[in-house]
């Protein structure tokens, strides 16, 4: 099975010492190169592991046997669901033009047409910052 490792920087104050959490909070954790470089890596097919970083309420695994069966975050697969459903089902009810072409598909083209051109620069940005956080890694 694939196994996924990262390295994790660990708190400079441990997490009991620290103030009480309130929902949503999420802690500021600094970056200590020297730390950095002598943690472990961490194995994210230990669910133990996984489950220090994501919100356990929305976390689901589902294991058959001792085959895991199912892992993901269901808000994130609910949200993604609805949308990609919303666009099935627009498209499907859409009537067609006079000339036999459905007015979503049509109005969905314009939709990308116009973001390909407001937004490329963007897309270009985007490019260039991680090219530069690549080299910042390798260095």
């Amino acid at each position: 099975s694939p196994r996924f490792i990262m390295n994790v920087v660990k708190p400079a104050v441990p997490m009991e010492a620290s103030k009480p959490r309130r929902p949503g909070w999420m802690p500021v954790i600094p970056v200590d190169p020297v730390e950095k470089d002598n943690t472990p890596p961490v194995d994210f097919a230990d669910e133990k592991n996984l489950l220090k970083h994501v919100r356990a309420n929305r976390w689901i695994s589902v294991d058959i046997g001792t085959f895991r069966f199912l892992r993901l975050n269901w808000v994130v697969t609910v949200l993604a669901s609805v949308v990609l459903w919303a666009f099935v089902i627009a498209v499907l009810v859409s009537d067609e033009d006079e000339d036999g072409t459905n007015k979503s598909l049509r109005e969905f083209a314009k939709w990308q047409s116009w973001i390909s051109q407001n937004f490329s620069w963007l897309y270009i940005g985007t490019q260039d910052v991680w090219i530069v956080y690549m080299i910042y890694l390798g260095y």
